[in-house]
């Protein structure tokens, strides 16, 4: 799908953008962003009939001056027969109203036909593309996010608290009381005074993972998870049109704590219905044990197994993230200008821009309180390299500073065509803005889209002038670079910290 230019809002959406209440998030947030990126809001003639049934002539008057402030789509002259052919029955006011704003959207009028009811997505469910046209608030955000970068400015923090610092009757706890004796279970966490990562947004718990270590071992052994020292994932929600997001950055701030606290397993149980979290933990390598009173058990090795070190890197990397193969891997050095590494690794960044601060990748006190991006990124550049193959490990270099900075892994590097398929490959993982997209299309040499997963940040951050004396670079590189196994092996045996060397196996 192509970034719309114009869409069609239902008078369900008006409402709420135009609401003399406090707006909703959310609403607020499509307003500002089709300001920011030039999408064009628009009505339909249609809709005013809506607003003129209603009996309540103050309310009519209102709600017809919040009509007047959006500029409008014509009547169309197509009967209700030909209407009901395309879209179904036409038995009442409301029916005549939801198939004018469909054949808005079935004859390119308009880009995107935004509502809350759910009836009208369902009127096209025969028609994969009106079907993917016709979208709610949240889904339209989460389809801008994929254009447009990240909608939030920043990711929040991420902060270490306890369980009894938030009130059970809190609403972002509502849903669990419909699976279980949520309040039971809760307080027994609060007695116990369990630990938990929690991302707050407008003083609203948006991300919460409990946990703590599990010591039954009948029950691990139930459930078919491996090890003796284990971190249990007691609870695991996010909310929000960012909840996958959130929800990876929480993950990643427990992979990283169970693997620098050398446990052997991490483990959680969740309800199949919950498919969102299912897919989002299988992407980093969580495996399937046995199932326990209607949920599933999944569980994530921290610990090589013997005979994995066979494994492809880029799978290895996926199963025991954030561990890195140090051997029988291509390796890569990434300049990025400081500008873009700032995005990318804000945490990192935060260590070498002022007030120099020392963050360890262990969490063993306070969780980092800078924003960071999650695990999978993108970076985009017009480097002159034709290829590099997944798993290859890649070591990112601060221009500017002259800085050997981050580690990842290779998922995918390929080239972009077009700036339109830039735009819709790197906006859901990049912390590009459209503009600097366009530019780098519209170079001499095709820009290269590199997907990866951020595995580390270097403790200490290792300058130019040390690659340089053990000949590992003879200058700060201006593109992507091949770095050979030998020199590698010098930057790890001469460079790298005890702590940054944990990251890498083999």
């Amino acid at each position: 799908m192509d970034v719309p230019k114009k869409i069609l809002i239902d008078t369900n959406i008006v409402i709420h953008l135009e609401d003399n209440k406090q707006i909703r998030h959310s609403y607020s947030t499509l307003n500002r962003v089709c300001g920011e990126n030039g999408i064009q809001i628009v009505i339909h003639e249609s809709s005013y009939e809506d607003v003129l049934a209603d009996l309540d002539q103050d309310r009519k008057e209102i709600s017809l001056s919040k009509l007047d402030k959006y500029p409008k789509i014509s009547k169309n002259n197509r009967t209700k027969q030909q209407k009901e052919t395309d879209f179904g029955p036409v038995t009442s006011r409301n029916d005549d109203v939801d198939t004018d704003l469909l054949v808005s959207l079935k004859y390119r009028l308009v880009d995107l036909l935004i509502s809350e009811d759910s009836g009208i997505k369902k009127r096209v469910k025969d028609s994969d593309e009106l079907y993917k046209r016709v979208l709610n608030v949240k889904e339209v955000l989460s389809l801008f996010d994929g254009f447009f970068g990240c909608i939030e400015v920043e990711y929040q923090h991420v902060q270490d608290k306890l369980c009894d610092q938030y009130d059970h009757a809190d609403p972002f706890f509502n849903s669990l009381r419909k699976d279980y004796d949520f309040e039971g279970w809760y307080a027994k966490c609060m007695r116990e005074q369990r630990k938990c990562w929690v991302i707050e947004h407008e003083n609203k718990i948006s991300g919460l993972i409990i946990y703590k270590d599990e010591l039954n071992h009948d029950e691990l052994n139930n459930l078919c998870v491996p090890g003796n020292k284990v971190l249990k994932i007691c609870l695991f929600k996010t909310e929000g049109v960012k909840g996958e997001k959130y929800g990876e950055q929480l993950l990643k701030t427990e992979m990283d704590f169970a693997y620098r606290n050398k446990y052997d397993s991490a483990f959680l149980t969740v309800f199949p219905k919950h498919e969102g979290l299912i897919r989002l933990i299988g992407k980093f390598g969580f495996v399937k044990g046995k199932p326990k009173d209607g949920e599933e058990s999944y569980y994530k090795l921290t610990k090589v197994l013997e005979g994995d070190e066979d494994m492809p890197p880029f799978e290895f990397h996926k199963k025991y993230w954030p561990c890195v193969k140090g051997t029988g891997v291509k390796i890569f050095c990434i300049p990025i200008k400081p500008e873009f590494h700032a995005r990318l690794f804000p945490e990192s960044d935060q260590r070498i821009s002022p007030p120099i601060r020392q963050m360890s990748l262990g969490f063993e006190g306070a969780v980092s309180q800078t924003p960071g991006n999650a695990i999978r990124k993108i970076y985009i550049c017009n480097a002159p390299l034709k290829e590099m193959s997944p798993g290859s490990m890649l070591l990112f270099y601060r221009s500017k500073d002259s800085l050997l900075t981050s580690v990842g892994v290779l998922e995918e590097y390929f080239e972009i065509e077009k700036s339109e398929e830039l735009i819709k490959v790197a906006g859901n993982r990049s912390v590009y803005s459209i503009d600097e997209l366009l530019e780098m299309a519209s170079g001499k040499v095709k820009a290269k889209a590199v997907n990866f997963y951020y595995a580390a940040n270097f403790e200490d951050p290792i300058a130019l002038a040390d690659l340089r004396k053990y000949d590992i670079l003879k200058a700060g590189p201006q593109s992507i670079v091949n770095m050979s196994d030998k020199k590698f092996f010098k930057l790890y045996e001469k460079l790298l910290s005890e702590k940054d060397k944990e990251v890498f196996f083999g």
